[in-house]
């Protein structure tokens, strides 16, 4: 059976459980109130503005009626008044016109050492760096062999020039290129395999060594 603590605590309990539902009872109240009261003023408003709207487009109708003529003639005057500002418009832009055909164009001159520049040195390379290395060995000129029926070389004129460059260029480009595609050769795997032999016999008469070496510490203690 409950204690009478259980039963103390229970009739508490009770109490405390009917207030808070009268509590909420009268918060629901309010606000039910609260709410119908913002309804009752938003119709209003909307009533309120509603009216005021018709009157005034009843006296906005009222006035239309009453300058209907004036209105009219202040249409053709500003139509009037368009048509002379298109005229002084078209008019000043066609001395404009004559304007910019009289003036001579400006001349463009290169300096010096502008004219000594055959390739423009762009910013954005042609290739990327991968592409460049592998590809390096294998840049030609064209030859007659591939099947061209002239070369010209609107820039040197001759022949022996162009490769001249494209060789001096090539070497330039070895010298700070990293070669992607590089694998040992037959002699380097060979001597590779030698070393390899050659480090182990290292490592065993260094092991032998430090083994004679503990013997006979040990051997004098």
């Amino acid at each position: 059976t409950p204690s009478d603590w259980f039963q103390q605590k229970w009739v508490e309990w009770q109490k405390a459980l009917q207030q808070w539902h009268a509590k909420h009872g009268e918060y629901k109240a309010s606000v039910a109130k609260k709410e119908a009261a913002k309804a009752a003023k938003k119709a209003a408003a909307a009533a309120k503005e509603a009216a005021k709207k018709e009157a005034a487009a009843k006296e906005s109708e009222e006035k239309k009626e009453g300058d209907a003529a004036p209105m009219d003639e202040d249409k053709e005057e500003k139509a009037e008044k368009k048509d002379e500002e298109k005229e002084e418009k078209k008019e000043e832009e066609e001395e404009e016109d004559k304007m910019e055909v009289e003036e001579e164009p400006p001349k463009v001159t290169l300096t010096a050492e502008e004219k000594k520049i055959v390739f423009f040195k762009s910013v954005t390379p042609d290739l990327t760096s991968y592409t460049l290395s592998t590809s390096l060995a294998q840049f030609t000129l064209p030859e007659k062999d591939d099947g061209f029926d002239d070369i010209k070389y609107e820039w040197s004129k001759t022949n022996s020039k162009a490769q001249e460059y494209l060789k001096t260029w090539i070497s330039d480009k070895k010298l700070t290129t990293r070669v992607e595609d590089l694998t040992p050769s037959d002699w380097f795997q060979q001597k590779w395999v030698e070393w390899q032999k050659a480090l182990q016999q290292w490592h065993a008469k260094h092991g032998e060594y430090k083994a004679s070496v503990a013997k006979k510490e040990a051997a004098k203690a």
